[in-house]
C-alpha cells in the first residue's frame, strides 16, 4: 500500500482535521479550525468566510460534514449549518440553525438530517425547510446520533444514557450502559456506530 502525508505545506489550510468526508464529485472534504478543505486528488481548494461574499461559509470553524441521499454536502460549523451548492461554488445558509453550533450531522431516512446542537437533537425536514427540537428525557446532552439500516434511531448521552427515539409518539426507551459496571471512571460515551445488519449497535466511550 501506498500512503502519503498531506500537510499545510501542501495545501491543508491546517492540520487539525475535524471531520473528513467523500463527496459525490469525487472530492474529499476537510473540517477544520481554518475553514472547509476540498481535495480533488490533486489540489486543495480552501473555503473560509469572506464577510463580503454573502454565500460563502458563515464561520471558519468546521465542526462536521455529511453528505445526504442526495449527494448534497453539508457543513456544519460553530455559527450554523450549510449547504454546499457545486453550479455555484457556494454555500447556502440554513436559516433556522443561524448562530447554533451544529457538531454533528446524520443523515436520515425520509430526506432529513439529525443535527447536535447545544446537547439538543434537531430534525431538519430538508424539503419543507422545518426543524423539530428533541432533548433527552433527563436533559443529558447527547453526544452521538446513528439510524440503522431498520431505520431506528439511537442516541448517546454525555452520562452514559443510550436512547432509542420512537419518532411517532416521540418517546424514548433508554438503557443506562454503565448499568452493570464498577469502577467507573467516565460515563462520557463518545459515538454510537449501526452495525450492517441493523440489529446491533457499536458504543465507543471514553475509556473503551
Amino acid at each position: 500500500y501506498y500512503c502519503r502525508q498531506y500537510q499545510v505545506q501542501d495545501g491543508l489550510r491546517n492540520n487539525a482535521i475535524q471531520r473528513c468526508v467523500d463527496d459525490a464529485y469525487g472530492c474529499m472534504g476537510f473540517g477544520t479550525r481554518e475553514g472547509l478543505n476540498r481535495f480533488d486528488g490533486y489540489t486543495f481548494k480552501v473555503y473560509r468566510n469572506d464577510s463580503e461574499a454573502p454565500n460563502s461559509i458563515g464561520s471558519n470553524t468546521i465542526k462536521t460534514l455529511a453528505t445526504d441521499q442526495n449527494g448534497t454536502l453539508w457543513i456544519g460549523t460553530r455559527t450554523g449549518l450549510y449547504k454546499y451548492n457545486p453550479g455555484s461554488d457556494d454555500f447556502s445558509s440554513i436559516l433556522l440553525c443561524q448562530d447554533l453550533p451544529i457538531i454533528s450531522i446524520t443523515q436520515g431516512v425520509a430526506n432529513d438530517l439529525w443535527l447536535i446542537s447545544n446537547g439538543k437533537i434537531l430534525n431538519y425536514n430538508i424539503p419543507l425547510d422545518h426543524i423539530k427540537t428533541y432533548t433527552l428525557p433527563d436533559n443529558s446532552n447527547c453526544s452521538s446520533i446513528c439510524i440503522t439500516v431498520l431505520g431506528q434511531i439511537w442516541l448517546a448521552g454525555q452520562n452514559g444514557g443510550v436512547y432509542e427515539l420512537i419518532e411517532s409518539t416521540g418517546s424514548f426507551s433508554s438503557y443506562d450502559l454503565f448499568a452493570h459496571s464498577t469502577n467507573i471512571t467516565s460515563r462520557y460515551i463518545n459515538c454510537i456506530y449501526p452495525t450492517a445488519t441493523g440489529d446491533k449497535i457499536l458504543v465507543g466511550t471514553r475509556t473503551h
